[in-house]
């Protein structure tokens, strides 16, 4: 977390989608064991950015979603463009959170309520690092609990021309 909140190593262009698509695929396995439809939409959209702090970015966001979300729910994962930027948003259903609970998320050591006994228990940081990242990248995280429950989580980045101001 203090590497992704100081400078970035590796600053380059990426597709966020093909990034993306590497990262959930590597999650299916998961999302069946646990019961869950995961479904994916995926735009090109491109990035200038650190390879490996985006991978750890997305990974915990669809991990937390799989670990989250109730038995045969689901969990969608798109990405797209917005405003000649790169869009991230990853959603899921479960019970409707508070608003209070939702801001609670981004910070160090708080974990989501309803952990799933059938997995592992998490340490409280996979959306404070997400957030790390995101800033260190320039970008914007938000998330909200909606009507009918479950989190969405929106992760933008600015556009692909313009590097991150903590690159080196």
């Amino acid at each position: 977390m203090s590497r992704s909140e100081s400078t970035l190593r590796e600053s380059t262009l990426l597709d966020l989608s093909e990034l993306v698509g590497d990262v959930v695929g590597d999650q299916a396995r998961a999302a069946d064991a646990a019961g869950l439809s995961l479904d994916l939409a995926l735009e090109t959209a491109t990035v200038i950015g650190d390879r490996m702090l985006l991978e750890r970015l997305v990974g915990n966001l669809v991990e937390n979603a799989i670990r989250y979300t109730p038995r045969g729910g689901w969990v969608r994962v798109e990405v797209g463009t917005e405003a000649g930027g790169a869009i991230l948003q990853v959603a899921n259903s479960g019970p409707v959170l508070t608003p209070q609970v939702v801001a609670e998320l981004f910070e160090p050591f708080q974990r989501g309520r309803g952990d799933r006994p059938d997995r592992p228990r998490g340490f409280g940081l996979g959306l404070a690092i997400v957030h790390s990242v995101t800033t260190a990248h320039d970008g914007e995280v938000a998330a909200s609990s909606p009507a009918q429950g479950g989190l969405v989580v929106t992760v933008r980045f600015p556009p692909a021309g313009t590097l991150p101001s903590t690159s080196i």
